[in-house]
């Protein structure tokens, strides 16, 4: 004896079941692409910008540590000191 609850998963199913509801999605290349080179680039932006920071001199020091604790937000840190606080270090 078949229990109601599957009976009517299976006139649900087959109700709902119709080859013209076949839709071809393409596929999401930039998704693919971004979550490839996130988990990979972002890290290693950080480290890159980390050691910059710490091999810099800069004209305050209390700037080295600002950068240290902007650095450690997750993506925009190392960009901000890549694109800002490079230009702060002692040349």
């Amino acid at each position: 004896m078949i229990s109601p609850l599957i009976f009517r998963l299976l006139v649900y199913s087959q109700n709902n079941i119709s080859e013209d509801k076949v839709v071809y999605e393409e596929p999401d290349v930039l998704g693919q692409v971004i979550s490839l080179i996130l988990p990979i680039g972002w890290p290693l932006l950080s480290l890159i910008a980390l050691i910059m920071i710490l091999k810099a001199e800069f004209k305050n020091p209390i700037d080295k540590l600002i950068w240290l604790i902007v650095s450690f937000i997750p993506i925009i840190g190392p960009i901000l000191f890549l694109a800002i606080g490079r230009k702060q270090r002692k040349e």
